[in-house]
């Protein structure tokens, strides 16, 4: 069994990596990708406690921008971390973030709520700062009681103070990791809300599709399987686990990939390096 969608400290999880592998150990799983948001700093970490373990590392990571107005996530396994274009990609992406949260701590400033981008350092322990940070903080300051009526209210789509990610090329996003011999999967379609659009993504080159999802229902994981079928598309699973920050509960160990689907991301990858 594989966990294969992991957020550390390194972006906006609350476990460290050496506590990921321990939970991936404790769980029995044969393997794992850590998969933090626009940056591959805990990748390295990540192997070295790994192999300590005897887990099987895939190195990964998840990109997100916006298609269409909709926020879109898209994973990327066995990259080569050290490829000029995902470099200047994840550099990209993380000054954009940084615009955005910036734009999102005025935008609660306006709605009279006192907080500071200097604030979220506390909890943003890298150079990832996210909407989860500031949604620590509003739960720290009083001005919500969870995390969850943090997106509702405010940072969520519908959300008072929501910005948008950046517009980045979806297409290619998508290139930019199969030229690093990496694989290509839309992480959790479900949340999108628009299978038009996830027909598009699939049009654009998408190599699989994540249908196991701690934020996917069962009828969201059967619709996506067919689709997957449909297109002859790698059909993935993760946990998407960032600790308690945004899940009330510890997800490891209770959504997972088999080795067979994990045989094909391997698969593809080989073939990408050898052409």
């Amino acid at each position: 069994m594989y966990d294969l969608h992991l957020h550390s400290t390194f972006s906006d999880g609350r476990f460290d990596v050496e506590k990921i592998v321990s939970e991936i150990d404790e769980n029995s799983f044969s393997g794992m990708s850590l998969t933090d948001h626009d940056t591959v700093d805990g990748l390295n970490l990540a192997k070295d406690y790994c192999n300590k373990k005897d887990i099987d590392f895939i190195p990964g990571i998840e990109f997100g921008i916006t298609y269409k107005k909709k926020e879109i996530h898209i994973l990327g396994y066995f990259i080569d971390y050290n490829n000029k274009e995902i470099s200047e990609l994840i550099d990209k992406l993380k000054k954009d973030r940084k615009i955005r949260i910036k734009k999102i701590i005025n935008r609660l400033k306006d709605l009279n709520l006192d907080v500071s981008f200097d604030e979220l350092q506390k909890y943003a322990k890298k150079d990832i700062v996210s909407r989860s940070h500031i949604a620590r903080l509003l739960v720290e300051k009083s001005y919500v009681n969870n995390i969850k009526e943090a997106f509702d209210i405010y940072l969520g789509q519908d959300g008072l103070a929501y910005i948008e990610k950046n517009n980045y090329n979806i297409e290619k996003v998508i290139n930019i990791i199969k030229s690093a011999g990496g694989v290509s999967v839309l992480a959790h379609p479900g949340t999108i809300k628009d299978d038009e659009i996830v027909k598009e993504i699939i049009n654009l080159g998408i190599d699989g599709i994540e249908i196991i999802n701690s934020k996917h229902s069962l009828e969201d994981i059967v619709k996506y399987n067919d689709l997957c079928d449909n297109y002859k598309l790698i059909a993935t699973a993760g946990s998407d686990c960032h600790g308690k920050v945004i899940d009330s509960k510890l997800l490891i160990g209770n959504y997972y990939l088999n080795y067979k689907n994990v045989e094909k991301i391997k698969k593809l990858h080989s073939i990408r390096l050898n052409k």
